[in-house]
């Protein structure tokens, strides 16, 4: 019988959902249960899918049948729980980000390496047909020099959205429109041009009670030498869909959510890039109104990560680098001055 990875999911709010359902679709896991600080809620969760609500997360940490844990608490307590589940031997998958400072994801980084184990982080606009699509052709070198481009991310979430938890728009668990809502872009923006080297940025709360920002724009240089801008809000009426613009000296390619909305590049005959399965992302709108399909690809590849023993398809440098250069626009937001990363 062709093995199979044991993954338990930790934390047992709105995004265990996509894992969970991710994990039953894969072929290469099993759901070993559910677990939360708040037992009602894994018992709840578990009885919605079949499976098992173990009494606390320390009892699932200890239990030797789990291989990994896919960790979906609020942002804030990712370090913890990834650093205790390492400890405990487990191979980790962690829903973005990482974690909300560069230095917990250092320390997660640092604990993986030191145990030999799995550790990935969710991503899954990477792997949206038109972002891997516009990856290729920036890699290719057929959009030429990358001159400048732009990312709009103007979402809306109500009042009720950040009242709904006492963790939502924090510092400490959450972060604002840039960290929660935007870093998926942020990070999409990074795939597409590789690492950046300055960032400098404004932020405010302008429309919600809330500690941190709901908007945010910056203006990022990269080492290739390209300069972008990123707006990021939740206080947009309605929403938008998500907008990333890639301008080349021999072309420029407009993404408009999951959509390659144009692409004027010379000496290429573009054909239409369109998601496989079809779904029509609302997240602008409703953070629960977006496809499944991303992270039913990076669970089974976890999965099979673990099985052949190498990296998964998203390691965690890859958010420590987001994260940073979110960490790098508030910065430079509260001091007026241009912050260089590293």
């Amino acid at each position: 019988m062709e093995k199979k990875v044991s993954i338990g999911i930790i934390g047992c709010g709105a995004v265990a959902r996509f894992h969970v359902e991710s994990v039953l679709a894969a072929e290469n896991a099993i759901l070993a249960g559910v677990a939360d600080v708040r037992q009602e809620s894994a018992v709840a969760l578990a009885a919605e899918y079949g499976t098992r609500a173990y009494a606390s997360v320390e009892q699932m940490l200890g239990d030797p049948s789990v291989d990994a844990v896919s960790i979906c608490t609020p942002s804030g307590f990712h370090a913890s729980c990834a650093l205790a589940a390492l400890e405990a031997g487990k191979h980790i998958l962690v829903e973005k980000p990482l974690a909300v400072t560069v230095e917990d994801c250092d320390r997660i980084i640092a604990s993986a390496k030191e145990k030999g184990l799995t550790a990935g982080v969710i991503s899954q606009f990477r792997f949206n047909a038109s972002v891997r699509h516009l990856r290729e052709m920036v890699k290719e070198g057929r959009l030429g020099k990358i001159i400048t481009g732009e990312l709009l991310m103007k979402y809306y979430r109500s009042q009720a959205y950040y009242d709904s938890s006492s963790w939502r728009g924090t510092w400490a668990l959450d972060g604002g429109s840039m960290m929660n809502q935007g870093i998926h872009g942020v990070d999409a923006m990074l795939y597409l041009l590789g690492p950046a080297e300055s960032v400098s940025g404004y932020m405010d709360t302008m429309t919600h009670k809330m500690e941190a920002e709901d908007t945010a724009v910056c203006a990022v240089k990269f080492k290739s030498g390209a300069m972008i801008v990123i707006q990021s809000t939740t206080s947009a009426y309605k929403g938008a869909p998500r907008h990333i613009s890639i301008v080349g000296t021999q072309g420029s390619v407009v993404i408009t959510e999951d959509t390659i909305e144009k692409c004027d590049v010379e000496g290429y005959e573009w054909e239409p890039v369109t998601e496989e399965n079809g779904a029509k992302n609302l997240g602008h709108q409703n953070p629960m109104s977006i496809s499944c399909e991303g992270h039913k690809f990076q669970l089974r590849d976890f999965a099979e990560a673990i099985l052949e023993g190498r990296e998964p398809a998203v390691p965690l440098i890859e958010s420590r680098r987001a994260v940073a250069l979110i960490q790098g626009a508030y910065e430079s937001a509260r001091t007026g001055k241009a912050v260089k990363l590293d």
